[in-house]
């Protein structure tokens, strides 16, 4: 993600190789460009449980949460504000459409 590193503060991207999810984009990624973020936050139980909704309104959630937000918002504000990059973006997102078929 764009202005990720900016501002991470020292927090691991997310890599699918080590932690594999799944996304809820679905047939949305097929129609026009999107990006789903991972990020961590103190917690012992996995997501999707009563430990993990518990943690994540915990304090100190709040900061990584906060920061992915504040890329994820910079991120699009560079993409609108930045013709080659939005064309960049095009590009990519027709090059993988087409690789899908």
């Amino acid at each position: 993600m764009l202005n990720f590193s900016t501002l991470s503060q020292g927090m691991e991207e997310y890599d699918p190789e080590k932690w594999p999810a799944s996304t809820d984009l679905g047939n949305v990624s097929h129609v026009v460009p999107t990006f789903q973020p991972g990020y961590a936050i103190p917690c012992k139980g996995i997501n999707h449980t009563k430990e993990f909704a518990e943690a994540s309104g915990a304090p100190e959630a709040q900061g990584p949460t906060l920061l992915v937000s504040k890329a994820m918002a910079m991120t699009a504000l560079t993409i609108f504000r930045t013709p080659q990059t939005l064309e960049e973006v095009r590009r990519v997102f027709e090059e993988d459409i087409a690789d899908d078929s």
